[in-house]
């Protein structure tokens, strides 16, 4: 009841000390019983950190004993402040680059959110085959430039592992992974060519442990879940508490350096056209990037009956600076392939959710298409988009416009432009 939950967590923080006198482990239980059992979603988060902090520096100093054994390691900045910023920045090691810029990076968590066969997964397996291709290291894979090469590790025990390696092959002109990408189907064959279960229950300790295996089997930058309801069966995903398990391991893997991906489904969109992701918004509490994908047809009734976009709509009609008006994401997209409009596959698009670093990157939203080479008649496409912010910039810095032309038509301040090297530091406006 009101007022006696912090003495009832203070409480079960002491009995969890008592147990095992392991400061992680005790952070990661005691969030767990905060978010499944207190009626106040803080003690899933900041209080329940206030409470640790305080009973495990009092049991230090009456119960030394249990924490002899435990390394004394003592920060060499323990907090920032104005004061030590600059010093703090120089102590910590160099940030990396990121392997798909706003969209992969290490230590951070991404969420692709779709409806059921929207093109989620099609999209991430697209950005990972160029991320994980060395050849195309500073090269734009759609409007996001690949800034690092990755190794990834995508569980994916929702596709057939026949789709997966149709996939594998089909997008092997975006990029070429080699052994970089590799993909765990649901089950896969033991040596007399029977299928052995490989999917993990990340609600299990069994499957945590398994988890932890595969990491060290395979080492990869980037781990992708494909979906949150595969790896996590039974959520109750309407319930705050439900995400608490999902949100503990992503912060646990991000803070390892990973970079972590979770695809997940989301709601039918509203007669807004636009939609959320399924379930409490506590699924967002640890990510950084969240992404929505929708597909685009053609045809009106196809785009009703799977909650899509259908082309002709004016609402997302994609405005031409070089023609000064309007045209279809079907329109757009044949325009920069320069190919014909009938020659377009496939169509998606691609918006931002929610952001914890916005960039004039993540503030628009992109059109993206499959279309194969009609001279070469290869069956293999390639992926075309409506440009980023970054790449007009380089569009227009190419043909030797000046830095406040640039930023004008752009929209993209000095500095970022500066950062981005599109512009030289001391060019003058």
């Amino acid at each position: 009841t009101k007022g006696e939950r912090n003495n009832s967590m203070a409480k079960v923080v002491g009995l969890l000390i008592e147990e095992n006198p392991d400061r992680e482990w005790v952070t990661e239980r005691a969030l767990e019983l905060g978010g499944k059992y207190f009626d106040h979603e803080k003690y899933a988060g900041q209080e329940t950190l206030r409470i640790i902090e305080s009973i495990w520096a009092g049991d230090l100093k009456r119960h030394a004993e249990r924490h002899e054994d435990l390394p004394k390691v003592r920060p060499k900045l323990g907090y920032i402040s104005d004061y030590n910023a600059e010093r703090f920045i120089n102590a910590l090691p160099p940030r990396k680059p990121a392997y798909v810029e706003t969209i992969f990076e290490p230590g951070k968590a991404t969420m692709f959110a779709g409806y059921a066969g929207s093109g989620k997964s099609e999209l991430m397996m697209q950005l990972l085959k160029a991320a994980c291709d060395p050849s195309k290291l500073g090269e734009f894979v759609g409007p996001w430039e690949i800034q690092a090469t990755a190794r990834a590790l995508v569980l994916d025990p929702e596709n057939n592992p026949h789709l997966i390696m149709d996939r594998l092959k089909r997008f092997s002109l975006i990029g070429n992974s080699h052994d970089n990408l590799r993909v765990i189907p649901g089950s896969v064959p033991d040596p007399d060519g029977n299928m052995i279960e490989t999917a993990l229950n990340l609600t299990s300790k069994a499957g945590l442990v398994r988890l932890g295996e595969l990491l060290q089997e395979h080492r990869p930058n980037i781990v992708v879940f494909d979906t949150v309801r595969s790896h996590y069966p039974g959520l109750k995903e309407n319930e705050a508490s439900e995400w608490t398990d999902y949100n503990v391991l992503t912060q646990k893997l991000t803070r390892a350096g990973y970079c972590v991906v979770w695809l997940h489904h989301s709601n039918k969109p509203g007669p807004d056209g636009y939609s959320t992701e399924a379930g409490s918004s506590h699924a967002l509490t640890n990510i950084s990037t969240q992404i929505f994908v929708k597909p685009v047809y053609r045809d009106e009734a196809q785009a009703k009956r799977k909650h899509a976009i259908w082309n002709e709509d004016e609402r997302f009609n994609v405005y031409s600076r070089s023609t000064g008006s309007a045209m279809t994401p079907y329109q757009t997209l044949a325009k920069r392939a320069g190919m014909s409009e009938t020659l377009i596959e496939r169509v998606a698009q691609v918006s931002y959710g929610k952001v914890r670093e916005a960039s004039p990157i993540t503030e628009e939203t992109y059109y993206l298409a499959q279309a194969s080479d009609p001279k070469s008649m290869d069956w293999r496409p390639h992926l075309w988009s409506t440009p980023s912010p970054k790449q007009l910039a380089k569009h227009y810095a190419d043909n030797g416009a000046p830095a406040l032309t640039i930023t004008r038509e752009t929209g993209v301040p000095m500095a970022l432009l500066v950062e981005w090297g599109v512009i030289s530091s001391d060019q003058g406006t």
